[in-house]
């Protein structure tokens, strides 16, 4: 197998990400460079969650860690790699939520939409990510639910254990439960 290569657009320049690395060593070397905490080994049943005392990552740490995706050579994967790598990326992609929602919790607590003159938490949320009300709907409530009402949740969502949708169900199962 040989180490897929990507033409960076803005310089026009070939490069390699992660040489000699291929399959599903490269797909985790690239997300651990994006969301920064290594895959959990096969023997670690913890789900590598990460301490919750992190460094928020630069703006652009995002960015820069994608940059290896565009490369990565998916037809010469076996079928074992490209199932493990699928379920890296759904453990990824669940991390990120996680990050998300908290961020969303933050800014809640710090008003942002108030500050900002919006009519609303997803109002605001919709104009900054510039997405579809329904789903910044769908992201305030679950951010501002899980720091509220979910907090063992919210770290399983960012440690990959469990998608947003099933944290989303959760969070909003609690949320309506009576207080005692």
């Amino acid at each position: 197998m040989r180490a897929a290569t990507f033409r960076d657009v803005s310089t026009g320049v070939d490069s390699t990400t992660h040489p000699g690395l291929t399959g599903c060593a490269r797909l985790d070397a690239v997300l651990d460079d994006l969301v920064g905490v290594a895959a959990p080994s096969a023997s670690d049943d913890s789900g590598g969650t990460p301490p919750t005392s992190e460094a928020a990552p630069a703006p652009d740490a995002a960015d820069s860690g994608s940059d290896g995706l565009a490369g990565l050579a998916l037809w010469s994967a076996s079928d074992a790699e490209l199932t493990a790598m699928l379920r890296r990326v759904d453990q990824v992609a669940a991390r990120l939520a996680g990050l998300g929602a908290a961020v969303v919790a933050e800014a809640a607590c710090r008003d942002l939409p108030g500050r900002s003159a919006a009519t609303g938490g997803t109002a605001w949320l919709s104009g900054v990510l510039r997405a579809h009300p329904a789903r910044a709907s769908r992201t305030w409530r679950t951010g501002r639910r899980l720091a509220a009402a979910a907090p063992a949740t919210a770290e399983a969502l960012r440690a990959g254990g469990i998608d947003v949708d099933q944290a989303s169900v959760i969070a909003a199962a609690v949320a309506a439960l009576p207080s005692e």
